[in-house]
């Protein structure tokens, strides 16, 4: 688990992200992250709630139809 410190910016609040962590998720200063609140706390991510699920219908497809594409390309 990292740590993030609470910063004022121009009157508003910032999270500063640790460097390992903007590097590892491709982010850059002026990028746009999203915060969703879930029962645990807060959850930061690079990738909009719509990519996201985007994401997870497309790896759900892939895993129901592995073995028909195995045998599609060859």
């Amino acid at each position: 688990m990292a740590r993030a410190k609470i910063a004022t910016v121009k009157g508003s609040k910032a999270v500063v992200l640790p460097d390992d962590i903007a590097r590892r998720l491709h982010l850059m200063a002026g990028d746009t992250v999203y915060i969703r609140e879930t029962s645990r706390g807060i959850e930061i991510s690079a990738m909009s709630p719509i990519e996201e699920d985007d994401l997870r219908s497309a790896q759900e497809a892939m895993r129901a139809y592995r073995e028909k594409w195995r045998f599609a390309g060859g």
